[in-house]
């Protein structure tokens, strides 16, 4: 399986001089630079046959005036011209130091449910508003 490149990124939605500040770590036990993804994390359709779990993202020193958080895991790498984009989620309530694996199905539950009453999904380039893993080539 060819190497895939996923960037993850966590953005806070905050003031802009506490940004520039802003020494937040996000990590994930999932993910490791440079790695094949693992199969729980890919895409199960067009030809592959993982699991399509979302990974688990941990959060720490989210500065203080932070409002909500945002995820974003796009691949510049895929196919398509444009990269693509496999899981958006905004409106996190900002207090939110992990997410688990697997809170990324928005299939059996409404995103609210996810992640805090306010947390929505965004529209994938699946089409979905869910994670949908990488399907490498």
């Amino acid at each position: 399986m060819k190497k895939i490149q996923l960037i993850a990124v966590i953005c806070s939605l905050c003031l802009f001089t506490d940004l520039a500040n802003a020494k937040m770590k996000i990590s994930s036990p999932d993910f490791k630079e440079g790695e094949v993804i693992k199969e729980v994390n890919v895409f199960n359709g067009f030809g592959c046959s993982g699991q399509n779990i979302s990974p688990e993202i941990n959060i720490a020193d989210i500065p203080k005036d932070t409002k909500s958080l945002a995820i974003t895991i796009y691949d510049p790498n895929a196919p398509t011209g444009s990269g693509w984009w496999h899981w958006i989620v905004y409106n996190i309530p900002a207090a939110t130091k992990n997410i688990a694996a697997g809170k990324g199905d928005n299939k059996k539950t409404a995103p609210w449910v996810s992640f805090g009453k306010e947390g929505m999904f965004g529209r994938n380039d699946f089409g979905t508003q869910n994670y949908g893993g990488p399907c490498p080539p």
